[in-house]
């Protein structure tokens, strides 16, 4: 069907509910002669008269009333498609999402997110990709569909990226039990001369850690990094490393493990993290049932904005 035909089907449809050209015409909004003009084209496509003259009144052929049977439905179809919403993630049991984010938000935030997609809707899916195997980017792989949501540090000025700020991060260190560290209080000198584990998905590695010594005129020597925090965790446990980590999440898997949590020895700037996605799914009722079970329940959850 081209953009020629639909008016003509509407026409038709029109034709077949008022059997009249000027009704018709002051129901669609155009001039009888639109109409009339309308229906030789019709006539022209079906090879059909589709309406004769019985008095003051069009009646319409067999072959017009069999396709307005067929037509009625398909429009009324087309009319619900536009009018109605959008269904919601519980009315599309088959959606799939992807989400990026570090793994340490496996151990706070996905929890209850998970739980409630499987009260809710059973037969969705939430599929978890890594932030470092995401390419070519971040920014990239939502705008072009591969990714719905990414959680995480807000991504750098990118038309058509929306963000909702989650919480922010707050840091600690952790050791492992017995590390010799502990047996005394950890000031800046102990803290700096130890080795450190980074985790970081960047390259060249960087953190808020390395940025808040430097302010200071010091430094600490970064042995190893790893994007994946749950592997940092386990890393530390078995070794004389320290890693300085989100603390919601490290408090959560810390029991069991082996590591103790300590406060750093010098003041660290908190990292707020946001969830984000394309604007081209703002209005999508699904994509926003997931997005309100990740910022459900926090508090410092804030409005929509544009990314910087």
């Amino acid at each position: 069907m081209n953009e020629r035909q639909l008016p003509l089907l509407l026409t038709l449809a029109t034709l077949l509910r008022e059997r009249s050209v000027r009704e018709a015409a002051h129901v669609l909004g155009v001039s009888p002669s639109v109409v009339s003009r309308r229906l030789a084209e019709l006539r022209d496509w079906t090879g059909d008269p589709l309406f004769v003259r019985v008095g003051h009144e069009m009646a319409p052929t067999e072959r017009a009333l069999t396709i307005g049977q067929s037509l009625e439905g398909h429009l009324s179809a087309l009319d619900r498609l536009i009018a109605d919403p959008a269904p919601t993630v519980a009315e599309v049991p088959e959606r799939r999402f992807v989400l990026a984010c570090a793994d340490a938000f496996l151990a706070t935030l996905l929890p209850p997110v998970v739980r409630q997609l499987a009260q809710e809707a059973p037969r969705a899916s939430l599929d978890v990709v890594p932030v470092e195997g995401t390419h070519p980017s971040i920014a990239s792989a939502l705008i072009g569909g591969a990714v719905d949501l990414y959680l995480g540090p807000p991504l750098g000025r990118s038309e058509g990226i929306i963000r909702r700020k989650v919480f922010d991060v707050e840091f600690t260190c952790i050791l492992a039990e017995g590390h010799p560290a502990l047996q005394a209080p950890l000031d800046l000198d102990a803290w700096c001369a130890l080795d450190h584990l980074m985790v970081t998905s960047r390259f060249p590695a960087r953190s808020v850690v390395d940025e808040a010594l430097a302010a200071l005129g010091r430094q600490r020597r970064v042995v190893a990094t790893t994007p994946y925090f749950l592997g940092a965790v386990s890393l530390v446990a078995q070794t004389r490393l320290v890693a300085t980590l989100p603390r919601r999440p490290a408090e959560a898997v810390a029991t069991g493990l082996g590591v103790r949590l300590v406060d750093p020895p010098l003041a660290l700037p908190s990292v707020p993290i946001y969830l984000q996605w394309h604007v081209r799914l703002r209005e999508d009722r699904g994509h926003s049932w997931l997005r309100e079970r990740f910022t459900r329940g926090e508090a410092a959850a804030g409005p929509e904005e544009p990314a910087d």
